[in-house]
């Protein structure tokens, strides 16, 4: 096998098999790999305030450091934030979604009463989309981690499919290679005969 495809091949294997790590402990663990994100995005907020802060006060001109220093400062707040409270950030999330679909849920059946008011055949399509997206919308928001635990469940079987999908696919490129490649299928045997 060339050095090429054997290198490739190994690195899709890597990658399949940290997918299905991954995807096996966003699965059992969900709040935990939640709250570790949230963690870990805090630091890097917390981080990028700070080097924003140094940033600004190195910056003479009062303009020039009171547009470092705002975002600075909002970096570090919201850092600190999220790595103090990272379950009451995360929680955050669903709320906010939940309320948006509700909103659009509820705009949604104000429309599909106006569309009933036409006299159109099917109105009761939308009416049951547009309950539909209210209920979704409540769910999410009354019951926050247990949406963010299905989520997150989603995700590692997304990412569980996606690691045994790429061993499969890279075993059977490992033997679609070899059949195509393989230098003794080059060689034909024969028995030798001499001439007179």
């Amino acid at each position: 096998m060339s050095d090429l495809f054997q290198k490739i091949k190994k690195e899709s294997m890597i990658t399949s098999i940290i997918c299905i790590v991954f995807g096996v402990m966003f699965c059992i663990w969900p709040g935990t790999i939640l709250v570790t994100l949230c963690r870990i995005a805090g630091l890097v907020l917390l981080a990028a305030g700070i080097v924003l802060l140094v940033q600004g006060i190195r910056i003479r001109e009062m303009l020039g450091r009171s547009v470092r220093m705002l975002p600075a400062v909002v970096c570090v707040v919201i850092g600190i934030w999220i790595l103090a409270r990272p379950g009451v950030f995360v929680s955050l999330i669903p709320i906010l979604i939940g309320v948006m679909l509700a909103y659009h849920g509820f705009k949604d059946l104000v429309f599909c009463l106006e569309v009933k008011k036409a006299s159109s055949p099917r109105w009761w399509i939308g009416l049951l989309v547009a309950i539909a997206t209210i209920i979704i919308g409540v769910i999410l928001m009354l019951h926050t981690w247990l949406a963010l635990e299905i989520g997150m469940m989603a995700v590692g079987l997304i990412l569980i499919y996606d690691g045994i999908s790429g061993l499969w696919l890279n075993g059977r490129a490992g033997r679609a290679y070899k059949s195509c490649h393989n230098p003794e299928d080059d060689i034909i045997d024969v028995d030798y005969k001499e001439e007179d």
